[in-house]
Order: C-alpha cells, then structure tokens, then sequence
C-alpha cells in the first residue's frame, strides 16, 4: 500500500506467474533456509546484467558485504535434491504440452572449459573452437543438456531445459558419478522422461527425441525406450541396407538386403522432393525435404532428407526374423517442427515393442 492513502496496488501478472513457478519446486528442499537462498539467486539471475553467476547474482541482489559460504555450500554439499527438482519442473512443463501430440524434447552435449588438472570430471577433449583443418584439444568437463522443446508460436520457441546429467569421459579425474559416453547419457535422459511421462499417466503419449550426429549409435537405438522416437543426424557416408526379402526356401533367414544407396546420393536427383512452410522469427521459409527408404518390416529406418545443406537420414540395422511387418505408415502432426537447421521432417510407424526406426528411431509404440 502507499503511504498517502489506503488504495492497494495490483500484483504484476509476471511476477505472480514467477512466484508461482517457484513455490512449485518447494518440495525438492529438505529445510526452509536453503530454499530462501535459492529464492534469491533466481531473482539475483533476473536482475545480474553481467555474467550468469553466482557471485554476480548475490551483488545484484547487494549483499556485497554479507557471507556467502552458504549460498556456495547450496551447491557442494547437495542442500536440496537435484532429480525431484527436475521433476518439479517437468510437472510444470505438462500444463503446457497436449496429451494428443508428440512430447518434443532435445538433447545436446556441452563443455565447460577448466583449468585445474585434478576437479573431479575434467578431462582432455577436442576443442571445439578450433579450425577444422587444425583439430585441438582443451581441458574442459563434459555435461548433456536435456531440454524440453515447445510449440512454436508466431516462429518463436525457448528451449527450456530439463536434466544437466554429467557425462565425464572415462579417463577423466575421478569424480562421485559413474563415467559415461555421450550416447549413454543421452539414452538416460530419454528413459528418465519416459519414465515421467508414464508416472504423470500420459503412457500413450508419444516422446520425440531430437540429437546430433554423436547420438547415432548402434546401443542407443537398442536401448530406445517404449513409445520413444528420436531424429538424429548421422554421416553421409552412412552404409545402409534394404530390408531381406521375403522368406523362402530352407537355411536361417537373412538379416540385411541388398546395399542401399548412401545418403549423400539421395541429394542429387531433382525429383522427389516436397516442400513445406517453415515459420521463423519475423518471416516464412519455404523448405524443400525427401523421404526415402521407410520399411515396412521389422526393426528398420527411414531416411528425411532435407535439402542439400540439411541432412538427415535413418540407418537400416539388423532385423528381427520372427517380428511381424508393419501393416502401415503415417505422418504424425508435430513431428515435422523444425528445432534445428539438420532437421526437415519426420516419419512414424506403429511397431510392436522393441521395434526402431533410426534418423526416426521409433521405440515400442502402444498397439
């Protein structure tokens, strides 16, 4: 209220919105005061101008004479709970995602440079910031940034970040985590989300996983979780195989088909290609993709190629003998949103358990 009369001013609609969005992560702290700390470095995060840290957070705030041992020990010594955290916010993001359409998430893997050659996770990786023609290598720690992708509006969308799980090499400074590649973190995100799609109960919800070319693995496509799809770039060299022909005859059944033309190839034919409208912040794009090789049998991947800057392609592996064919195809809504300059478009397909489709990969989807 003001001093000069008893009229009551209205809350900001935002900060209503942001208190809100913070009281709702209340339950990921054991006690009160390390939670008042954690307050105040989000609203020190809103009013820091100059670098994102710690220190720069609790000098907006003023408190540039007062101890800050405990809002440093709010990190090192665990004072709240990292994955209920993350919890806490997934909850949120489910009111702003529909049940009918693909829960679109993205997940990239970062470094942060360091100097010290004895912190726990550092480790010598190539540098990225190099020239290409002269490959480097730097001392950094190796993290995988999981986020959640929303629709896109007027061409605008935020990446809002989920999971920051440590992915240290294996040669790296002993840490308290378990060393892990950048594909088996990955793995573990998409079943840490799965995993909370199911527990909020929206099993039948489909999760779409966008990566990079460093996620195109043999392992991670095996262990894609159930009603999982993910899109990832891989190279264009990539050595595919049509899908064997139909049994017949006496001997075990084959595995692969005959070799299919790599994905550089698919470029060059002028013939084939559709095109879509793309909205992007302040304009429309007209882009032009292909899709190629989608099988009708059991485990296989189908290929989305863009135009010729933009690849991306799905990878045949080996195929089940005993598992039934694919009765259909379909293009699901949502699938086609563009979170990246590698992807175009993307293809389904309703596979028993167990089945994948690459560059889609599609895990088990529900009958």
């Amino acid at each position: 209220m003001r001093k000069d009369n008893t009229s009551e001013e209205a809350v900001p609609a935002l900060l209503t919105a942001l208190l809100a969005l913070v009281v709702a992560h209340r339950p990921a702290f054991r006690r009160e005061q390390p939670y008042r700390r954690a307050v105040a470095l989000v609203f020190g995060e809103v009013f820091a101008f100059a670098r994102h840290t710690v220190t720069q957070g609790l000098l907006a705030l003023g408190l540039t004479d007062a101890d800050w041992s405990a809002f440093y020990r709010l990190f090192s010594r665990c004072r709240y709970d990292e994955e209920r955290l993350s919890r806490c916010f997934f909850r949120e993001t489910l009111l702003h995602s529909k049940s009918e359409e693909p829960y679109v998430t993205g997940i990239d893997t970062t470094q942060i440079p360091r100097s010290s050659m004895k912190m726990p996770g550092t480790g010598w990786l190539r540098a990225p910031h190099r020239a290409v023609f002269r490959r480097g290598i730097h001392r950094a720690q190796r993290f995988l940034n999981g986020a959640w992708l929303p629709a896109i509006q007027d061409g605008y969308t935020r990446a809002m970040p989920l999971r920051f799980l440590p992915a240290f090499p294996e040669k790296a400074v002993k840490a308290n985590v378990a060393p892990l590649k950048e594909w088996a973190a990955g793995l573990k995100f998409m079943h840490w989300v799965r995993q909370e799609l199911d527990s909020a109960g929206r099993w039948a919800q489909l999760l779409l996983v966008l990566g990079d070319g460093a996620h195109d693995i043999v392992e991670l496509w095996r262990g894609l979780p159930q009603r999982t799809a993910a899109v990832i770039r891989t190279a264009k060299n990539r050595r595919l195989r049509e899908l064997p022909p139909p049994y017949s005859g006496h001997g075990p059944h084959r595995k692969y088909g005959a070799v299919a033309p790599a994905p550089a190839t698919w470029l060059k034919p002028r013939k084939g290609f559709q095109k879509t409208l793309v909205q992007v912040p302040g304009r429309t794009l007209q882009m032009r993709y292909r899709v190629c090789g989608l099988c009708a049998g059991a485990s296989c991947r189908a290929a989305a190629v863009p135009d010729r800057r933009r690849r991306c392609h799905l990878e045949s592996r080996q195929a089940r003998a005993s598992a039934p064919a694919i009765p259909r195809t379909r293009i699901l809504p949502g699938l086609g949103r563009p979170a990246g300059r590698g992807l175009a478009s993307a293809t389904a397909s309703r596979a028993d358990p167990g089945l994948a489709l690459a560059t889609l990969g599609v895990g088990g989807c529900a009958p």
